[in-house]
């Protein structure tokens, strides 16, 4: 009779003699297949390269050997999002977690104290506009579209920005969600106010044919929630080159929002039908401010500002020539994002090799627009990698107004920066629209996170400012910045400034 003893130690041995032939052949395949050569020089340990550069991309803020070695985003970086958006401490010991700044700070000999900071400046976007929105926050929400990002995700955004008082722009989903019209963001006694972004499709607002539907943006003249519209001609992860929802992704709800078809491919084209000139943008741009009544901005992602030059010029032309009484063809704010990537995926060439980080182009943006005399009409807006307060603080002295983050607020409420928000299998529950997955992400927990950070950067914003002798972020300027390597020449040359 065989007994427990005997059916275990077989049992073994079959496991065993099983594992060992599994190994023997998969080792004679790997020497023998042509495609992996580490495979052919390690085989079967070679397999787990590939398990572990897998599990790598979840664990990749702890497993690196140097800090500066990380991208798109350093361990120093994410670890400063992380403790704002968890309002604890942002304070370092034994010296500074990262060398990699071209510049620092000019700080002054007699600074300021808290008490001396102009806390109530506001200013005024869209002027010349039936709804001016007037402001006071410096950092707001960047665009993000309900589809890309779950609806847990967006409530825990909206939810945040109302309370914190800052703007959220809705990306080119289409019409604002009910999960970006939040409690908090419909209630006009809250600060916060929904931005409205027209992408190349123009979805939500759109006829038949693509082009727009000014009968339904007039929906929005008596919506509250809306402080304006942005018109985004280029976005940073991708100028110059459109988009597709695949139709698996197109839910009913997605698919009303957009105003498509459900189940079929959403395509967004590489321009939009409305913009397709300068005069034509120019002539859009005012047709929606008289539509809405509200201030109309436009997003560019630049290399150089020949264009967007010419198209200014021309706006102030046909003020001028047509005796503009009222909404002028100038856009209230122009957004100048960074060519170095964003939220959305994209094509590696197109991530990497079009339009110039923002700090290298909106310098001369914001000279440009001095030059044709309209700087004082335009909200500058700078964004693209803007999530720590030196690079904000840094694209203010380079002539911004204000910033828009996307990926700061992303991290703020969970991104692990895995870097597979295309397949939407986010294990944080932002960048899926898997039910599972994205019910991990508490809006209620998450959005407390966003106000923390919110108001950490504008705090942060404030003590630099005041470190500097300045009473307000928005007075820093070129001067308060000094270049930490090269000589003068090269220094003239990064901040676009004659020797």
């Amino acid at each position: 009779m065989i007994g427990f003893a005997d059916t275990f130690l077989f049992v073994v041995f079959i496991i065993f003699v099983g594992l060992l032939s599994f190994l023997l052949i998969t080792a004679w395949r790997d020497r023998h297949q042509k495609e992996h050569a580490v495979l052919v020089n390690l085989p079967v340990i070679g397999h787990l390269r590939y398990y572990f550069e897998d599990l790598g991309k979840y664990f990749r803020q702890y497993w690196f050997a140097t800090d500066d070695e990380e991208r798109p985003f350093s361990r120093a970086v994410r670890s400063q999002v992380y403790r704002m958006a968890k309002g604890i401490s942002n304070n370092l010991s034994f010296g500074a977690s990262s060398h990699d700044k071209p510049e620092i700070f000019r700080n002054a000999l007699f600074p300021l104290e808290k008490d001396d900071a102009d806390n109530d400046r506001s200013w005024i976007i869209g002027a010349d506009c039936d709804q001016p929105f007037v402001h006071n926050k410096i950092v707001n929400m960047s665009g993000m579209s309900f589809g890309a990002l779950s609806a847990n995700a967006i409530t825990a955004l909206s939810k945040g920005a109302a309370e914190s008082g800052i703007t959220m722009n809705t990306g080119e989903g289409g019409r604002p969600s009910e999960f970006h019209r939040t409690p908090e963001m419909m209630d006009t006694n809250k600060p916060g106010r929904l931005v409205v972004q027209l992408g190349t499709a123009n979805f939500g607002y759109r006829d038949e044919d693509g082009y727009l539907d000014y009968d339904q943006l007039a929906d929005l003249q008596n919506d509250e929630s809306v402080a304006y519209l942005q018109i985004k001609l280029s976005q940073g992860a991708k100028p110059g080159k459109g988009g597709i929802l695949p139709g698996e992704k197109v839910s009913p709800e997605i698919a009303r929002l957009r105003g498509v078809t459900p189940g079929v491919n959403c395509i967004s084209p590489n321009i939009n039908p409305d913009c397709r000139t300068p005069e034509a943008l120019c002539r859009t741009i005012r047709k929606i401010k008289i539509a809405t009544g509200k201030p109309v901005g436009i997003k560019v992602a630049l290399a150089t500002t020949d264009e967007l030059r010419e198209t200014l010029a021309l706006a102030v032309k046909m003020d001028k020539e047509l005796e503009v009484d009222g909404p002028s063809h100038l856009p209230s704010s122009i957004t100048v994002d960074g060519g170095d990537g964003g939220t959305g995926s994209a094509p590696a060439l197109f991530m990497e090799s079009l339009a110039l980080p923002v700090r290298h182009i909106l310098p001369d943006v914001h000279q440009m627009m001095i030059d044709l005399g309209v700087r004082d009409q335009i909200h500058l807006v700078a964004s693209g990698r803007l999530v720590a307060t030196h690079e904000v603080a840094v694209a203010l002295a380079m002539g911004a107004d204000s910033v828009e983050t996307a990926r700061g607020m992303m991290m703020a409420i969970g991104c692990i920066n895995a870097l597979e928000c295309y397949k939407g299998t986010c294990v944080a529950g932002l960048a899926t629209q898997d039910p599972k997955l994205q019910k991990a992400l508490d809006p209620e927990v998450k959005s407390k996170r966003v106000i923390n950070y919110s108001r950490s950067m504008e705090k942060e914003l404030f003590d630099l400012a005041l470190a500097c002798g300045l009473r307000h972020p928005q007075d820093f300027d070129l001067s308060h910045l000094v270049p930490i390597r090269g000589s003068q020449d090269q220094a003239a040359v990064f901040f676009r400034q004659p020797v």
